[in-house]
């Protein structure tokens, strides 16, 4: 997996791969050593705010787009934590999928609070 951030929120390709970030974890399923990340049919499936989404940049030959997603992940797919993905990504995707996982577990936790 080759990863590139990128600032332009503009599509550059005419294929996405989602990075979803589910409170527990980001989405992916295995593929023998790899982790493969959900196509657009996949998910719009699993329910995902296309509007919430926001472009982190190239993964491979598609646009990265990271969305929050919540609720059951049914199999093939499954949530990875951090400890898990560090053994799968590169550092610079590693890096910005982590801020989007902390930024998601803060918003998860202002919401609690907000309805005790």
């Amino acid at each position: 997996m080759r990863f590139v951030p990128d600032v332009l929120s503009a599509p550059k390709t005419g294929r996405r791969t989602w990075l979803l970030v589910h409170p527990k974890g980001l989405v992916a399923r295995r593929e023998g050593d790899s982790l493969v990340f959900p196509t657009d049919e996949e998910a719009a499936k699993l329910g995902v705010d296309v509007v919430a989404a926001h472009r982190l940049g190239l993964l491979d030959d598609t646009d990265a787009m990271a969305a929050p997603v919540d609720g059951w992940i049914d199999p093939p797919f499954e949530l990875f934590g951090l400890r898990m993905l560090a053994g799968f990504l590169e550092p610079a995707l590693f890096a910005d999928i982590g801020e989007s996982l902390e930024e998601t577990l803060v918003r998860e936790v202002k919401e609690e609070d907000a309805r005790a």
